[in-house]
């Protein structure tokens, strides 16, 4: 009703008086709650809800959240206000759990990298980007390539600073997630909140089932572009196999594993 939508916009104008950084509200309105919130996840990287309650019934059936997980298309997170000690079972569990270490060379190739990348906007670029990948990835159409790029960037700017963008685009029929990275000849107008052009992409694919994977290899982007000089490098290669060389060198420069 208009006034549940009336409520959500005050609640969330009270929030964003809580944050430092630029952001951004959308209140998603269906008749089907799970089937509302999933189709609209491919748009982002990540959705953060609040844990339920553990009940007997939702054990058997499965919360809501539990649903809006298994049908979402990015990672999820669920986090819950801990009491006064964390459960038992629960500290045995993330004891046992297995990490996942991320090489990006295992994910990108030099046949997914270029270099002098000339284009004159934004449109041009994600044509162009959609066209290489598709030429070297199977079972990847460069028109469903594109669209899915959009679908991502219309929801959130993927610029993230320092003349990087991390565009994303989530594909059914990977085999595994892939890596491209694309250093332009000149840095390019990226329409970003901060005004900041682009001259570096690390473009990321990968299927709504590996959404856990896809944070962990941005997370490791994230490590080389913080930790190594790999974006000064990229931009100094003269040719896709120096830039393989020295993603190779980065990553092993790391002294810690992802």
């Amino acid at each position: 009703s208009e006034d549940d939508v009336n409520q959500a916009k005050n609640y969330l104008r009270q929030l964003e008086q809580l944050c430092s950084a630029p952001v951004q509200n959308r209140i998603l309105r269906g008749h089907d709650q799970v089937k509302t919130i999933a189709s609209s996840t491919a748009s982002y990287d990540l959705l953060i809800m609040g844990s339920p309650d553990v009940t007997l019934m939702g054990m058997v059936r499965g919360s809501i959240e539990d649903q809006i997980a298994s049908r979402s298309s990015c990672s999820v997170l669920t986090v819950r206000t801990p009491h006064s000690r964390t459960h038992a079972a629960y500290q045995k569990k993330r004891a046992s759990m297995p990490s996942l270490p991320v090489r990006i060379q295992d994910h990108s190739a030099a046949t997914l990298m270029f270099n002098q990348v000339n284009v004159r906007n934004k449109e041009a670029l994600f044509t162009y980007i959609a066209k290489s990948l598709s030429d070297h990835i199977a079972n990847v159409d460069q028109e469903t390539l594109n669209e899915a790029l959009w679908q991502r960037e219309r929801t959130q700017n993927t610029a993230v600073g320092s003349n990087i963008a991390l565009p994303h685009a989530s594909l059914a029929n990977l085999d595994k997630p892939y890596v491209g990275i694309f250093v332009l000849s000149q840095a390019l107008s990226y329409d970003a909140a901060d005004g900041q052009k682009v001259d570096i992409l690390f473009v990321t694919l990968s299927t709504p089932q590996e959404r856990q994977l896809h944070l962990s290899i941005l997370s490791k982007l994230s490590a080389l572009a913080l930790k190594t000089d790999l974006v000064q490098q990229l931009r100094q290669a003269e040719n896709a196999e120096a830039m393989a060389t020295a993603l190779h060198a980065c990553e092993e420069s790391l002294a810690y594993p992802l």
